[in-house]
């Protein structure tokens, strides 16, 4: 390669490492089950060449590198990836080859793995010449994967020549690294996003990896250098290919050709399979080129023996100890060389028996080289005989033979080794000397332990472990301070408890200070606000909860008499209601009468029939609506006569809505006249099919009722709609069918349920639970309410907690709740609403409806304090339940269990796999007798259409345009609307058919059925054109929405039918191509008239946003919330956006004289005013005064003087018709003002209806945001995820601005059904804007994730298991059963045990050792009593397992050694210094990827990035500290193996292929006792019960684990081991120093640029370190609180105590200082 070459190496190398990741969970973040691709040779190059992680080592020639353990390990990754619902195709490619070619070992494993995979596993395998060939774009575009999972050249340990000598060759690196990069290049330049397998790790049902994507490394330098990468790899391929160093030119003559294809032998293929024929052929090749060396004869005898053993030897006979350094192996070595290369040179070339292909598969386990040395040994020894065992002699010799015959025809006469006792010699097998340190030969000790309720939880374990009160207690020498006290009641971050509930209004009054009591009126007059707005869109009212006590009283019968009287009451009373609303209805007549404006006239008349107080009686209304229809006949007969083209659809729409509204609804009144009135008009519009349905309607006869005349606009009008009626309703009124939900009255409710509402209604009055799987805008929130007036009604003292997962939607439903319900309490100290997050704490001790986060539920149900409060808990509310399966879903999962015994409501619209989440649930609530029931409904309310956004440059400027732009200035078409059905395949059509989920609006089923139509020729499918719209609906006539649905479903089962027969693809084909056109075309023009500006980037967001907008006004399409991943993004586009605005509007007032005039003058008035009213207070005495206020009607007007100020309507996004008034915008907008500023830029962006939402802006900020959003006077809300979330901000359109790693199918369907809210927008609008068009087809194709569970213990929640437990315990007896339960459900089968009962039992064990790990690190005593330092690792117990480490430390005296120094001014700095960098380490880790480090280096910032190591005597103690855990665990799973053996049963199936090892059934037990060989293997294998089998083969290791991660990867199948369950800090990871780097620079813009942080991340990672901060001083605080209390230090020991907090406080302060002088 030349030097460009050279050039373009460093650029791809430092592109790559400046390449932007986030680390992410795969499942639940990211993929879900979507399909996603692995290449192949990446996941062998993670296990090849890394021979330190799995212990597999291709290297060694002779003691590594078995083929079945690399086939167990690819297996094992494949089949965790299932375990998670993981869809995936692997995919190699050819060119790949070339990074194996450096050792024919390596090349032939790739070939077998290959090989396996495709014939042995149901795993799709596809094989492509190279990664820009057409077929692999053409396999992306069919089969439309999330993502790829690839390697990038790098592994979990640095790759370097001693590391992987043997293995990877200098130029075989190179290639890796330039092929594997390239390849991602090439990926992200397709909008294919890449996930690493370097770095990649499995966390109890998750899956993470460094996920990079287009947005921010693919850009207009990159796509430059698209050719310069392809060349490179493909020259890069061509030289560093290996495979000409050890290519060997040998072929079979043609005799030894004819035995291949020997009927003779085919049985000797059959009974050996695809691995005899290779290994003959290629001892073969290794034989007959090595004639010269007898010595290869002895070896290949034996090794063809061994070959025909591994079908009958057990895994544990195969685990042979390693070689000596001392035995000269180099014979051996040469001997395997050139067998591998005559293995991989016969497979490759083909020479193989004619039936290879149909014989057994058993390639995987091609040889076992410890095994063949071990058989060498027992040449050696005599104990191996060739002539014995003969199950196997009769084998041996026929393949014996046969390698003879293929050795003679090719000139090798015989196979007879003379003087055998030789070579016997040279073989010696030397064993090393320290092989049996590799078992485990400890035996477990226990701790006493005696605690009253875990010997009887555990009881049934039968752990039959001494105890041995002298096992080593790691006590520290600080912290020892005995029994402590800690009430687990306090948030992480606050020394402020929970106040006692048994307080009284009093005496809070009492003790609250001034400051107290105003922040808590302030709150209150938020909620006031905030449920005002709540209660304008909702429309519901204040209830008045009273307490029924009272019992039921039976209905008294009426006699026949009072009967009659009634009847007549009744009668009288409804001819005086008909006088009435006759009377009314006329006056309404008359009133609009005066108005010329038909659409007011319409708006007013409809505004009084629905006010029922005035027009009640049901024949006025009847009438009111009649002439309802003649209005709108007027409003559409002056249409037709002044347009030239009839296109204001939505007139006729409501004609033929109210039509048929009268006759639903009136059907008592219409008789024949108005019948033939509303077929009249029916006709007129030419809606034949609704006429000829109206035509068979029943009629009655009215009687004594007033007439009424109605007129229709006259004949010499066209009224006609010109197309057939069914198109006219599908393609225009889809949105406006009527929906038929089943909804009926229901007292309970104040509104109409839904059946599936009413279902959830009863089994709330029956105290059941249920899953609630409804989408959004559904109601499911709504019918919450329910359940909590219920809870009101029946006590003072019951309590309702409602879950949600934002703050933002806890203060949404507080306030809902606030405005809904309110009750007198018989005692003062009791309220119906009560809100606990980390910001307000408000009468969470005194209320029955408590609103809150999980993680402040889990602290309040786990404290000792709150236990008698937690009794009284009636039901709790999961609301957006879905969150389980996401990162810190586990306190769902630890809710869930710790109150399984109260009724539950969980409701989500986002679950994939709602049947086996409601099956755990409902499992755990049967042992208590609870029916736990599922409630399920798809149909959404509102239909949602999907746009692209794709303009042409260049645009109007904003000044042209304005908000309402005219149609010259107008790009119309820029807003591209999406048939989903465009983003299939036919690959998914015919294998899996159409997304369950993918809905087409009527439409877009009628644009199918159009496009179809045009590609089916003259001879269509069989039933086609009964699809036809128009014959489809010909006998229903009057489409409700119910039709338009059914007629979806036909047409969709259809479709895919066509896909799926050949005779009828082709239309499919044709008609996908077609729908996707427009988009296509968009796309091309949008780039074409870029100019170069990246379509994907910022500068379009900036230059597009407005022009966007403007489109969306014009088209009635707001408000609209656009969703942006990017913080900072959210407001440099909202500050854009009004910065254009501002340009405008003062640019066209700036030309505009009469502007300019009517300024001048209002200043002039402004000045004359203020100067009159100055003369006159200067002249006013006291008489004037009193004059003044006695007369106050004789003071002069003041007149009204041109607001020059205020927005002009051209250049505000604020709705006129929903404008506050300054007034109120003032007051809602007070607090925020207080907390920002009068000049904050974001609170100008409110007046012109521009808002920003996103957890990082003030609080009171976003609260004005939300209620002036609903209040429909903001048009525009640009927001991160915040809203996603079930938060009641209900527009009209949805834009997705940009693509992110965030923007998963689960954040779609989220963010998406924020639009069309039901009850607001018939239609909800969503649009991509910015966005790849394959992520768009991702989206549109991407199903629901399925949800998974956690683990469920973790080490902390143990011990604060013990707190509990031991202080109810000192209460009383009903809260320590209280205790008892919780505990008892908390370590039950959580729903990441669903499916894997096995675990149950484990959980115990677990359980038993971690209460061990407590006691040795003196957390917990013997007596299970909380000693020590247990109260500062409880309050940090979010942050585990870092608070283990932090405590370890701390005991071990690093903090007070570092602090020691504060002692001395001059030291401050380096003490801040020395435990940042430990905290760094520590909490809040961020992972980097492994690479150079000289690329990672930004010289124009001064961040380290990469994170230096800890001190060497601080990573001592961690260390040790590790290798304790590491001692308790082995005791764990080697116990339990023992304990279990029976149960465990022989681990040895291949975990995905479910091949048993051997495969043919152990031999004979009496024959195994006879042969000595047997016996000896035995004497020579290592010995195990935990390992796993297929790994103890390949390492020659016991139950000795290497480490923690050794420990939990390589044990029994059938043992479950989380690595992250393990208190344990992993002290050799490349960490990102974002944290001591910002300690020391500050700087947000390092952080992006050189650290590498998402800028709309790094506020959130920050403040989430600064509460780690704030948590360890208030646990410090309390921690010398409690010593002060209870321990008399002696005075330097206090002292040292208080140094440390003094550290810790200056940490925090000097970090608070920078993290506010950014976002302050």
């Amino acid at each position: 390669m030349n030097e460009n070459d050279y050039e373009a190496e460093c650029w791809l190398s430092e592109w790559y490492s400046k390449c932007r990741n986030k680390y992410i969970d795969l499942v639940g973040d990211f993929g879900g089950s979507e399909l996603f691709v692995i290449d192949g040779d990446s996941l062998l190059f993670k296990f090849l060449y890394d021979p330190e992680t799995d212990f597999l080592d291709f290297g060694q020639s002779i003691s590594g590198g078995q083929f079945l353990a690399l086939t167990f390990l690819v297996e094992n990754f494949l089949k965790k990836l299932k375990d998670r619902e993981c869809g995936f195709h692997i995919a190699f490619f050819d060119v790949h080859k070339s990074i194996w070619n450096n050792r024919p070992k390596l090349r032939i494993a790739r070939e077998i793995i290959i090989n396996h995979l495709k014939f042995n596993t149901n795993i799709q395998v596809f094989e492509f010449k190279n990664w820009w060939t057409k077929e692999w774009r053409e396999y992306l575009d069919d089969r439309q994967p999330l993502f790829i999972l690839t390697g990038d050249g790098s592994t979990e340990h640095s790759i370097d020549d001693s590391s992987t000598s043997g293995i990877a060759t200098k130029n075989s690196l190179s290639l890796a690294t330039i092929s594997l990069q390239a390849f991602i290049f090439s990926s992200l330049h397709l909008d294919m996003p890449v996930a690493l397998l370097p770095g990649m790790e499995f966390r109890d049902s998750r899956s993470y990896a460094f996920v990079c994507e287009r947005g921010g490394n693919v850009d207009l330098e990159t796509q430059n250098k698209s050719d310069v990468i392809k060349k490179l790899a493909i020259k890069a391929f061509k030289k560093y290919d290996e495979k000409s160093m050890w290519f060997k030119n040998f072929k079979l003559t043609s005799s030894g050709r004819d035995l291949l294809s020997s009927q003779k032998y085919l049985n000797v293929w059959r009974n050996g399979g695809k691995r005899i024929a290779l290994i003959i052929l290629s001892l073969t090749g290794v034989l007959c080129n090595n004639n010269d060396k007898p010595v290869f004869k002895y070896l290949a005898k034996i090794f063809l023996f061994h070959i025909i053993l591994l079908d009958y030897l057990p895994l544990k006979l195969r685990t042979a100890p390693p070689l000596s350094k001392d035995f000269d192996e180099s014979t051996i070595e040469l001997f395997l060389q050139d067998f591998y290369i005559y293995c991989i040179k016969f497979y490759m070339g083909g020479t193989l028996p004619s039936n290879f292909q149909n014989l057994k598969n058993n390639l995987y386990d091609l040889v076992d080289t410890r095994l063949f040395v071990s058989l060498i040994q027992c040449r050696y020894d005599g104990t191996l005989n060739f002539n014995v065992l003969p199950e196997i002699k009769q084998q041996f010799d026929a393949y014996w033979n046969l390698l003879n015959k293929f050795c003679e025809c090719n000139g090798l006469n015989s196979l007879d080794v003379d003087n055998e006792e030789i070579f016997r010699e040279i073989f010696k097998i030397k064993i090393d000397p320290k092989s049996r340190y590799l078992e485990y030969n400890g035996k477990a000790n226990l701790l006493p332990f005696e605690y009253e309720f875990f010997e009887e939880y555990l009881g049934d374990m039968h752990l039959e472990l001494p105890e041995n009160s002298n096992v080593e207690i790691d006590a520290g020498h600080y912290g020892l301070i005995g029994d402590v006290y800690y009430d687990d009641n306090t948030h992480w971050h606050s020394t402020k408890p929970i106040k006692d509930a048994n307080k009284s209004d009093y005496y809070y009054n009492k003790h609250k200070t001034s400051w107290e009591r105003k922040d808590y009126q302030k709150y209150v007059r938020f909620l006031e606000r905030y449920a005002a707005s709540l209660n304008g869109t909702q429309g519901y009212y204040t209830q008045d909860i009273i307490v029924d006590k009272s019992a039921k009283k039976s209905p008294v019968k009426e006699s026949a008499g009072a009967i009659r009287t009634r009847e007549k009451i009744e009668q009288e009373k409804l001819q005086k209601s008909l006088d009435t609303s006759e009377r009314n209805l006329n006056n309404v007549l008359k009133e609009i009468s005066k108005d010329k404006n038909i659409i007011n006239q319409i708006k007013f008349l409809d505004n009084k029939l629905e006010k029922k107080d005035k027009i009640e009686h049901p024949f006025t209304k009847f009438r009111g609506q009649f002439k309802k229809l003649e209005l709108l006949l007027e409003l559409w007969a002056k249409h037709c006569k002044t347009s030239s083209m009839k296109s204001d659809w939505i007139i006729p729409i409501d004609i033929l809505h109210q039509v048929f509204y009268i006759v639903q609804n009136f059907s008592k009144y219409l008789d024949d006249e108005r019948k033939r009135n509303l077929i009249e008009v029916l006709n007129r519009l030419d809606f034949i099919n609704c006429k000829n349905r109206l035509e068979n309607i029943d009629t009655v006869l009215n009687k004594n009722l007033p007439s009424f005349s109605f007129n229709l606009p006259e004949n010499s009008i066209d009224l006609s709609i010109e197309i057939s009626d069914a198109r006219f309703q599908m393609l225009y009124a889809g949105h406006l069918m009527d929906r038929n939900t089943n909804s009926v009255k229901d007292r309970r409710v104040p509104f109409k349920p839904d059946e599936w509402q009413v279902k959830v209604l009863d089994l709330i009055d029956r105290n059941e639970s249920a899953l609630i799987c409804c989408p959004t805008s559904s109601g499911k929130t709504f019918i919450s309410f329910y359940a909590m007036e219920k809870v009101l009604r029946e006590s003072d003292d019951g309590i309702l907690v409602y879950v949600a997962p934002t703050k933002a939607l806890v203060n949404q439903v507080t306030a809902e709740i606030y405005g809904r319900f309110q009750k007198k309490y018989k005692y003062g100290n009791k309220t119906t609403w009560g809100i606990y997050t980390r910001e307000y704490r408000e009468n969470h001790d005194r209320c029955q409806i408590l609103v809150t986060v999980p993680q402040m539920l889990e602290i309040l149900v786990l404290s000792p304090q709150r236990a008698s409060w937690a009794r009284n808990i009636k039901r709790i509310i999961f609301d957006e339940v879905h969150m389980i399966g996401l990162d810190g879903g586990e306190y769902y999962d630890h809710l869930l269990l710790l109150n399984k015994s109260l009724p539950i409501l969980a409701l989500s619209a986002t679950i994939g796999n709602p049947e086996t989440f409601h099956r755990w649930i409902a499992k755990s609530k049967e042992v208590h007798g609870r029916p736990m029931r599922l409630i399920k409904t798809t149909k959404r309310f509102s239909d949602l259409q999907q746009y692209v956004y794709l303009p042409k440059f260049p645009f109007d400027s904003l000044l042209k345009t304005t908000v309402n732009p005219r149609e010259k200035h107008r790009q119309s078409n820029s807003i591209v609307p999406i048939n989903p059905i465009f983003s299939l395949s036919m690959v998914i059509l015919k294998e899996h058919g159409l997304p369950s989920d993918m809905k087409l609006v009527p439409s877009q089923c009628v644009q199918l059925w159009d496009v179809m139509k045009r590609h089916v020729g003259d001879n269509p499918p069989n039933g086609f054109d009964n699809l036809d719209p128009d014959v489809y609906f010909k006998d229903i006539g009057y489409i409700v929405k119910d039709n338009a649905d059914k007629y979806e479903q036909d047409l969709k089962r259809a479709f895919t039918n066509y896909a799926r027969d050949d005779s009828s693809s082709e239309i499919v084909i044709s008609t996908i191509e077609e729908l996707g056109t427009d988009i296509k075309n968009g796309f091309k023009g949008l780039e074409s008239t870029a100019n170069g500006l990246d379509i994907y980037g910022d500068e379009f967001f900036e230059k597009g946003i407005v022009p966007l907008l403007c489109e969306l006004s014009a088209q009635d399409k707001l408000p609209a919330i656009l969703f942006h991943f990017d913080r900072k993004g959210c407001i440099e586009l909202a500050l854009h956006v009004l910065e254009q605005l501002e340009l405008a509007e003062n640019t066209k007032r700036a030309d505009d004289p009469e502007y300019q005039a009517k300024k001048k003058e209002a200043i002039s008035q402004e000045k004359a005013r203020e100067k009159e009213s100055k003369r006159k207070r200067d002249l006013k005495t006291k008489e004037d005064i009193t004059q003044s206020e006695t007369h106050p009607e004789l003071e002069e007007p003041i007149p009204t003087i041109f607001d020059w100020e205020a927005h002009d309507p051209d250049f505000t996004f604020v709705n006129p018709k929903h404008k506050v008034s300054s007034e109120e915008f003032e007051k809602i907008i007070e607090h925020a003002r207080q907390k920002m500023g009068s000049n904050s830029r974001l609170l100008i962006a409110l007046e012109r209806g521009i808002g920003v939402h996103h957890s990082g802006l003030p609080k009171k900020y976003l609260s004005a945001v939300e209620i002036l959003f609903r209040r429909r006077h903001l048009g525009v809300i640009i927001a991160t995820g915040s809203l996603a979330l079930g938060i009641n901000m209900p527009c009209k359109t949805v834009v997705f601005v940009g693509d992110s790693i965030f923007l998963t199918a689960l954040q779609y369907r989220q963010m998406s059904g924020r639009s069309g809210r039901r009850g607001f927008d018939p239609i909800g609008h969503v649009i991509f804007f910015g966005i790849p068009l394959a992520k768009i087809i991702r989206l549109l194709m991407s199903g629901l994730p399925s949800l998974s569970g956690h683990f469920p213990l973790t080490t902390t929640l143990v011990l604060r298991s013990f707190n509990l437990l031991n202080q109810c315990k000192a209460k009383n007896a009903l809260d320590y059963n209280y205790a008892k339960n919780a505990i008892e459900g908390l370590f039950s089968e959580s729903f990441f045990c669903l499916g894997k009962e096995y675990l149950s039992e484990q959980i115990k064990h677990h359980l038993r050792f971690s209460i061990e790990y407590l006691m040795r690190e003196n957390l917990i005593d013997q007596k299970g009593n909380l000693i020590n330092l247990s109260a500062m690792v409880s309050h940090l117990y979010y942050a585990e397992p870092s608070n283990f480490a932090f405590s370890v430390l701390f005991k071990h005296g690093v903090f007070h050694k570092i602090c020691s120094n504060l002692r001395k001014n001059s030291l401050h700095e380096v003490v801040k210094n020395e435990l940042i960098l430990i905290l760094s380490h520590l909490f809040n880790r961020v992972k980097l990827r492994k690479y150079s480090g000289a690329l990672r280096k930004n010289p124009k910032y001064p961040s380290k990035i990469i994170l230096p190591p800890l001190p060497k005597d601080v990573n001592e103690i961690l260390t040790k500290h590790n290798e304790r855990i590491l001692k308790i665990y082995t005791d764990y799973v080697v116990t339990f193996a023992e304990n279990n053996y029976s149960k465990l049963g022989i681990d040895n199936i291949l975990p995905l292929s479910t091949i048993t090892i051997p495969p043919i059934k152990s031999m004979n037990q009496n024959l195994l006792r006879e042969d000595p060989m047997i016996p000896k293997l035995e004497s020579i294998a290592i010995s195990f019960v935990a390992r796993s089998p297929f790994i103890a083969m390949c390492s020659s290791l016991g139950d000795t684990f290497v480490n923690l991660e050794d420990l939990t990867s390589h044990i029994h199948s059938k043992i479950f081991l989380e690595l992250r369950s393990i208190p344990f800090i992993k002290t050799d990871e490349v960490i990102n120093a974002y944290i001591s780097d910002f300690f020391s620079h500050g700087q947000e813009k390092a952080l992006v640029e050189a650290n590498g942080l998402k800028r709309g991340e790094v506020w959130q990672v920050l403040k989430d370190f600064h509460l780690i901060l704030l948590s360890i001083v208030s646990s410090l605080t309390i921690r010398i609180q409690e010593i002060r209390k209870n321990v008399e230090l002696e005075k330097n020991l206090m002292e040292e105590e208080e140094l440390v907090l003094k550290g810790f406080e200056m940490v925090r302060a000097h970090f608070e200082e920078k993290y506010k002088r950014i976002w302050a």
